[in-house]
């Protein structure tokens, strides 16, 4: 997608090492000859079992079915909060004080989610800087299109920060809209800087109904 600039692989590298302990099957306790490296079937109970590592862990463990899921549920928020750490500017400190501060207030343990947007919105209450605040804002747009959550008004706020710019500029007399390829209508879009700043038509210059907005302004000199 148009948008991977702003976002980084996040792959986690393994460095595993075998168990050092003998290990035995999760349903019967059979003691196993090796650590399988993939799904494999107990010759004793017939049953599956796996070698999963969990986040923090070098060493793998044999798991049943149930215990291999909730461990790939673990990793999924490892990585998701591995993901968004550096979008947002937090470390384990921030992550753990904002989620006993969350669950203290709602008497419910909230979501790496929920915590995810709430330091967002620290970070929006103690930012200045008008460039600074679009690329935040940016990022916040971008979290909630991944969340699958409407996230126009923030991309819309961020947008405006050119608008506000392109009015302090007495230089610049009309504003340009780009139309991305997911808008229909692909043509380029004049107006006064005035009336651009009145309509704010961006995101979604055109209809479009799923997908991330990548519409942008530009601006042409007074001659």
């Amino acid at each position: 997608m148009a948008f991977q600039f702003f976002k980084k692989a996040f792959s986690e590298k393994s460095h595993i090492i075998e168990a050092t302990k003998p290990a035995s099957c999760p349903y019967c306790g059979i003691e196993l000859e090796k650590i399988p490296i993939r799904k494999t079937k107990c010759k004793s109970c017939n049953k599956y079992y796996y070698a999963k590592r969990r986040p923090g862990e070098e060493e793998k463990r044999i798991v049943t079915d149930q215990e291999k899921e909730a461990i790939e549920r673990e990793w999924d928020e490892h990585q998701f909060i591995k993901k968004w750490k550096p979008m947002v500017g937090f470390n384990d400190e921030n992550l753990s004080k904002t989620a006993k501060m969350m669950g203290s207030k709602t008497g419910v343990k909230p979501s790496n989610s929920e915590i995810i947007w709430e330091l967002f919105l620290e970070k929006e209450k103690k930012t200045r800087d008008s460039q600074d605040l679009k690329m935040l804002h940016f990022k916040m747009a971008l979290f909630l299109f991944e969340e699958g959550k409407n996230y126009e008004e923030y991309l819309r706020i961020s947008h405006k920060v050119d608008l506000d710019r392109f009015m302090d500029d007495d230089y610049i007399n009309d504003v340009i809209v780009h139309p991305c390829e997911l808008c229909k209508g692909k043509i380029k879009i004049r107006m006064p800087k005035k009336e651009a700043l009145e309509k704010q038509i961006l995101p979604r210059c055109g209809v479009h109904e799923e997908g991330w907005c990548m519409c942008m302004y530009s601006w042409e000199h007074r001659r």
